[in-house]
């Protein structure tokens, strides 16, 4: 594991190299050194890491070496965070956790931040969103492939080969990513703007360079930031068919399920907001992007309990979005109504789970019916946990899932030291979808 976990660390160091060329671009070059040195340690880290004796990782490993590996990046993410902004080693993980977990939660106001940092943590989100993994199987060719993409949260194969596939999620996600920061610039965005807003947008993830947001940005900018919250929350596998040119295939089943839920939320919504706003509000939620226009806490119960449960159910999978994912919801209602048509039917009867028209092996129907079940256990607990620290169920419940479905909207005006830790801990295990995390604790069992 260590000689893999080298060559990442060589990869995170051509990455913290990006901010340290901006910071001159940006003329800030007394942060220049400061990601300089912090690239050059990752080298440096990386090189002796790689001399490790060679040793192929099982699925295990696999799963282990991805929960570090995102934890280490983080970690080493939070080095700036504590040298600019001399911030406290727990509030620079926070940081730097919420930026590469696409999480978006921030207790700095990006009008007091060099622009420099308002860039990397853009950046960040922006890598995250597509994944540290599939930008190193992008890179670099290996055995170790299909074990790696799985242990991030992937299972869609564009392409026939893992690193082909990876490929193709990187050329999709890049040609987005330039139109959004295009179609950003368009709208009246200064450049800076639009290239940080771009990147974490596209993404989903819940920076800005507004201190409110996104409240007190022009109509024009919201309409298209609209776009590429939605642009972001579906899958890479379905703009692989449009591109196609499969327009039944992009515009499947969990497209469509999105599209009613933003419907829904925005609906309901309006009891509360006028109508920019509504549909502002509904696609940030249903896209896991977290931005906001309004002061969520002065919403009724109706719209925070609504919004609570849109934040359980997520984007597509296989995009940038969080939490658990539409498709996953729609296996659970199938799920259903084939078991009471099992159960109904002649012992002898053959009744196959099907989705999208295709049979589904029943061992994987459980393997998610299983995750959906730990996943709430997961938002549970959290929620336990911020209840006894003196929250209400409410507040508590919509802070446990949107941390851990990596959404980023709060309720809350600035966590204590205590949530800090659990928030740092639930962004990391809700970006990994948990499974990683659990195989790598397993580790230090006796």
């Amino acid at each position: 594991m260590l000689q893999q976990l080298g060559v990442l660390l060589i990869i995170f160091g051509f990455i913290f190299l990006v901010p340290a060329v901006a910071s001159v671009v940006l003329h800030e070059k007394n942060i220049t050194p400061i990601f300089s040195l912090l690239a050059i340690l990752c080298f440096i880290l990386g090189f002796f890491a790689k001399k490790a004796e060679y040793k192929s990782l099982d699925p295990k490993s696999a799963y282990a070496l991805v929960a570090i590996a995102w934890f280490l990046i983080s970690l080493l993410g939070s080095i700036p965070f504590m040298l600019v902004l001399n911030l406290s080693f727990l509030d620079a993980l926070f940081e730097s956790m919420s930026s590469f977990t696409t999480t978006g939660i921030s207790m700095l106001n990006p009008s007091e931040l060099p622009k420099t940092l308002i860039f990397y943590r853009s950046f960040a989100e922006w890598l995250g969103g597509v994944g540290i993994i599939v930008v190193f199987l992008a890179v670099i060719s290996t055995p170790l492939a299909a074990k790696l993409y799985m242990a991030e949260a992937r299972r869609d194969r564009i392409e026939p080969s893992i690193v082909k596939t990876a490929h193709k999620i990187l050329v999709i996600y890049l040609y987005f990513t330039i139109l959004s920061i295009m179609a950003l610039y368009l709208s009246g965005e200064t450049l800076f703007n639009s290239i940080n807003n771009g990147l974490a947008t596209i993404a989903t993830g819940g920076f800005s360079t507004y201190d409110d947001s996104y409240a007190s940005a022009k109509g024009a900018v919201k309409a298209v930031t609209i776009f590429i919250m939605i642009a972001g929350a579906i899958s890479f596998a379905a703009y692989s068919r449009l591109f196609e040119r499969d327009f039944r295939g992009f515009f499947n089943l969990e497209v469509k399920v999105m599209f009613l839920i933003i419907a829904f939320v925005f609906l309901v919504l309006l009891r509360d907001l006028n109508e920019s706003d509504a549909i502002f509000q509904a696609v940030s939620v249903v896209t896991c992007t977290g931005l906001t226009t309004v002061d969520l806490s002065m919403l009724s119960e109706t719209s925070i309990y609504v919004i609570t449960l849109t934040m359980l159910v997520g984007g597509c999978y296989g995009s940038t979005a969080g939490a658990l994912k539409i498709i996953r919801a729609i296996i659970v209602v199938k799920a259903i109504l084939w078991y009471i048509k099992k159960v109904t039917s002649p012992p002898t009867a053959v009744v196959p789970f099907k989705l999208f028209g295709r049979a589904v092996d029943e061992r994987d129907v459980l393997y998610t019916l299983l995750y959906i079940v730990l996943y709430i256990i997961f938002a549970l607990i959290g929620a336990g946990i911020l209840t006894f620290l003196g929250y209400n169920t409410d507040v508590a419940l919509f802070q446990s899932i949107s941390i851990l479905g990596n959404i980023g909207l709060s309720l809350v005006d600035e966590p204590t030291t205590m949530e800090k830790m659990l928030y740092i801990i639930y962004m990391w295990i809700g970006r990994l979808e948990i499974i990683p995390v659990l195989i790598l604790l397993s580790y230090f069992k006796k």
